[in-house]
């Protein structure tokens, strides 16, 4: 979760856009929850 944050924040400061970055941190909480569940 942290690294996603940090992500957001660097896509932000790069000039990607909020919504973009949201975008992405939705899509990388579900890849981030079906990693987790692989790795049981």
């Amino acid at each position: 979760m942290n690294s996603a944050r940090r992500f957001i924040r660097a896509a932000n400061r790069s000039g990607f856009g909020v919504s973009y970055a949201s975008g992405l941190s939705a899509a990388g909480t579900i890849h981030a929850i079906q990693f987790y569940e692989r790795q049981r």
